[in-house]
């Protein structure tokens, strides 16, 4: 490893990187741990099928029906999906993780892993992955 520019290097002295950076190898396990770390300290659990799928239960608040928010987080190297049913816990979370990362947010879903997502007339998600499908097809 190499001193920034500018630096000195006194004779006989090494360079020790102390954490991963974009450009590692490693950079993606390191973040991925870190931000797993992250979310496990809010409260979320890993779905048994897949520790990528992050799972947060809490009661609605302002329920009285037993209600629950719920939040289900899917992480892909760097990218992050977040869908729940309730908005001020996104919130909360998404000011959680910002204390720690730089996050940027996209807004409305588009297209994600070649899935490309659509709001029908009743607000729910059409999920369609027909241009994947051709493009392998062909």
């Amino acid at each position: 490893m190499s001193p920034p520019p500018g630096c000195e290097e006194p004779n006989g002295h090494v360079w020790r990187l102390h954490s991963g950076q974009y450009g590692l190898r490693q950079s993606s396990a390191v973040f991925a741990k870190t931000l797993l770390r992250r979310l496990y300290e809010f409260g979320f659990k890993a779905a048994s099928a897949d520790e990528c799928v992050l799972v947060y239960r809490e009661p609605m608040e302002g329920a009285n029906d037993g209600s629950k928010s719920v939040l289900v987080i899917l992480t892909v190297v760097d990218d992050l999906l977040e869908v729940g049913n309730d908005q001020r816990l996104l919130r909360r979370v998404l000011n959680h993780l910002k204390q720690y990362f730089q996050l940027t947010e996209d807004g409305e879903i588009d297209f994600f892993l070649c899935v490309k997502f659509t709001r029908d007339s009743d607000g729910g998600l059409i999920a369609d992955q027909s241009a994947y499908l051709q493009q392998v097809l062909e």
